[in-house]
């Protein structure tokens, strides 16, 4: 589950890119700049995990299969959106739907573009595994990744209390 998304090198304007950045550097120099800041980021005793989550359906079929989550509690929603904003102070990064953002767990993308009868035939199959699977779990420290598509994501390393 993506808790902030960072950077990639096809969006490289204002929302995407971090701000105190020139918008030419090179991917990995952006990379290692948000990882020297990221590593001495101190998650702090309000956003220290666990994060308590509730899958509540499924997203729309558009572009793949995707599990829209929820935080269980209203008190552990803003603990997680303060996270994203200090995580946007520090980063000097601020998507245009950041305070809009939902929490979804990414599960496949699709390759070709389904039709409404294959949407409606995905979802009855969906809905069939969705009624017994388990709807609660708790997610541990966020991770700083890397990628190069949507095939693997490299942990470089978990963000943790500093104190």
């Amino acid at each position: 589950m993506t808790v902030f998304e960072g950077v990639c090198d096809t969006e490289r304007h204002p929302g995407h890119w971090p701000s105190d950045l020139p918008r030419d550097l090179p991917l990995e120099e952006c990379t290692a700049h948000l990882g020297n800041k990221l590593k001495a980021f101190d998650l702090g005793e309000d956003a220290r995990p666990p994060y308590r989550l509730t899958a509540q359906g499924f997203t729309s079929f558009d572009v793949g299969i995707g599990i829209h989550l929820m935080l269980r509690t209203p008190d552990e929603e803003a603990r997680f959106r303060r996270l994203r904003d200090r995580l946007s102070e520090v980063l000097k990064i601020r998507h245009a739907q950041h305070n809009r953002y939902e929490l979804h767990l990414s599960m496949a993308y699709f390759l070709r573009h389904l039709d409404d009868t294959q949407k409606e035939e995905l979802g009855r199959l969906l809905m069939g595994h969705f009624e017994t699977m388990p709807k609660e779990f708790d997610l541990a420290a966020p991770e700083f990744c890397t990628f190069e598509n949507m095939f693997r994501f490299d942990r470089l390393f978990y963000l943790e209390n500093r104190e």
